[in-house]
């Protein structure tokens, strides 16, 4: 049984009919962590079924392949054909095909009428060809479709509803956020549009920061189920080493995990055993555990980074009152908090286009720009004069 539709979510349907009525084949949905983009995609892929056309789910990682599976066969669709060698699912022959980006760069894409793209913001080469070089229909889906070109395979931004939207209507948790010992990143080289990670982990390993770090989620953390995001390998050892000396149970995950392995760690996560997650990239999509603190120390200048860093504690469980965001990397400060982070339109790679809109999301940032409680350290909104948590002007 598909799961009902929220408005924002019908709306999202409504508007991907009328795209194709249009003859804009390519849509990208703009769906926000706690948007339900997995049910939209239901519907949409259940339509295809029972027209009995073919339709291909791209997964951005192997790991998500499966979750994708349950989550679909949950809402009554039938198992589908899985595309991964040994899975015990793989058969060609199902009209609906499940596959993650990895595979099929290995191998040749099957004939369907339809092609979902999960992360869409990713711009995956294999897909980005395809685009290219065919016309069959894809739907992006992506929480931060802000990427630079994203707008040359996409052509139409379909945007139903925001994230302080999706947080005031309570499908999102609010948060509460803190700033403390914001690292001085100058001299640090910049990489492929971010800061090189090496000099980075250098930088961040520094032993007043790692303190810091400790230390002020101990103040403000109230002992919350956490994730700790680092800048690598060596970083994050540092930090859980510091953890383990006050005797905070965690344990460091970096894309050499072993599967197997992180689904014990999640195990233990969910039932308390294990406090805090410290991981080097590996938590940014498709985790969904109870979160409800975020340590930030690994800074960025990608918003996309920044926006599905936080999304991961910004999911509502019970009990759950608001996240607690503790920044040590001056994320908040110099990208914004993520529900003041938007776009109404697709990059197309246009250089002045890029550049104008540059200059007004500059703007907007400064206009919107967090500022520091100078008692607490609590992040006010721009307008806020008088701190809420201790009231300090």
């Amino acid at each position: 049984m598909l799961y009902k539709l929220h408005d924002h979510q019908q709306k999202a349907l409504d508007e991907l009919r009328v795209s194709f009525g249009k003859g804009l084949k390519r849509p990208m949905l703009y769906a926000s962590v706690g948007y339900g983009k997995t049910v939209v995609a239901a519907h949409i892929v259940t339509g295809v079924l029972d027209k009995g056309k073919r339709v291909l789910f791209v997964a951005p990682y192997t790991a998500l392949i499966n979750q994708t599976a349950r989550s679909f066969m949950a809402q009554g669709i039938p198992q589908p054909g899985i595309m991964q060698a040994d899975h015990p699912w793989t058969n060609p022959g199902k009209r609906l095909q499940i596959a993650s980006v990895q595979t099929l760069a290995r191998r040749e894409i099957p004939e369907v009428d339809l092609i979902i793209v999960d992360e869409a913001h990713l711009q995956y080469s294999v897909i980005c060809k395809l685009m290219d070089n065919t016309d069959i229909p894809v739907i992006g889906l992506s929480g931060s479709p802000f990427s630079k070109g994203l707008g040359k395979y996409y052509n139409n931004l379909i945007h139903t509803t925001s994230m302080r939207q999706l947080i005031d209507d309570g499908f999102l948790s609010d948060y509460v956020a803190y700033s403390h010992d914001k690292p001085n990143l100058t001299g640090i080289k910049t990489v492929a549009g971010d800061y090189h990670e090496g000099q980075l982990g250098e930088r961040m390993s520094d032993p007043k920061l790692i303190g810091c770090i400790v230390d002020t989620w101990l103040k403000n953390g109230e002992n919350r189920p956490t994730i700790c995001f680092c800048v690598n390998v060596a970083h994050a050892e540092f930090v859980g080493a510091e953890f383990e000396r006050v005797n905070i149970t965690n344990v460091v995950i970096t894309g050499k995990t072993p599967i197997e392995e992180r689904e014990v760690y999640f195990d233990q996560f969910k039932k308390g055993n294990i406090k805090i997650l410290v991981n080097v990239g590996t938590l940014v999509a498709g985790f969904d555990s109870d979160v409800r603190c975020i340590i930030d120390a690994a800074p960025t200048k990608s918003d996309i980074r920044h926006v599905q860093k936080l999304g991961r504690g910004l999911r509502t469980a019970k009990g759950k009152d608001h996240l607690i965001i503790l920044d040590h990397a001056g994320n908040l400060v110099n990208l914004g908090f993520p529900d003041d982070i938007d776009i109404d339109k697709l990059d197309t790679g246009n250089k002045q286009e890029a550049a104008e809109r540059k200059e007004k999301q500059a703007q907007e940032k400064k206009e919107k720009e967090p500022k520091e409680c100078g008692k607490c350290h609590h992040m006010k909104k721009a307008d806020e004069h008088e701190c809420s948590k201790c009231g300090f002007t």
